[in-house]
């Protein structure tokens, strides 16, 4: 059986080597934290340009993707994925990514494009309803025009 004094003295010099380990981490961490922080934000930043080209894929299809991106090294990675047409994206993503480009628009000037683009679904009633709800869930980004006669 072990010497109880030995036990104890193992035990304090674990705590000591611990107690160091936390100062150098903590001392480490801080001198890192800029780092990890930018880290962050770059796979923050990495997550959602990809949902954006995914949705530009999405709407645009892979033959204009594709001669847009073959210029880049991690373009072609994107089309590889197989997006269909339209199938996988939600009208709202495709409505928020016209949006980032055109600034203002009408809901009919938005229909026209969506479906120039080949997204049929896209019609002025489910548009405007698409911007109902999402006025309804806090983003206000939408304002109310009368129609000019």
């Amino acid at each position: 059986m072990p010497n109880v004094i030995d036990v104890v003295e193992k035990l304090k010099r674990r705590m000591v080597r611990d107690a160091r380990l936390i100062e150098e981490s903590r001392q480490e961490l801080e001198a890192i934290r800029d780092v990890a922080e930018r880290a962050v934000d770059l796979e923050m930043a990495i997550d959602n340009a990809s949902n954006r080209i995914r949705r530009t894929i999405s709407m645009i299809g892979n033959k204009q993707a594709r001669a847009a991106l073959e210029e880049t090294n991690i373009g072609p990675a994107f089309l590889r994925k197989e997006v269909k047409s339209g199938e996988r994206t939600s009208l709202w993503a495709f409505l928020q990514e016209y949006l980032q480009i055109v600034k203002e628009a009408r809901v009919g000037d938005i229909v026209t494009f969506l479906q120039a683009v080949g997204i049929d679904y896209a019609k002025r009633q489910t548009i405007e309803a698409v911007i109902q709800l999402s006025q309804l869930q806090g983003w206000h980004r939408f304002e109310k025009t009368r129609r000019r006669e």
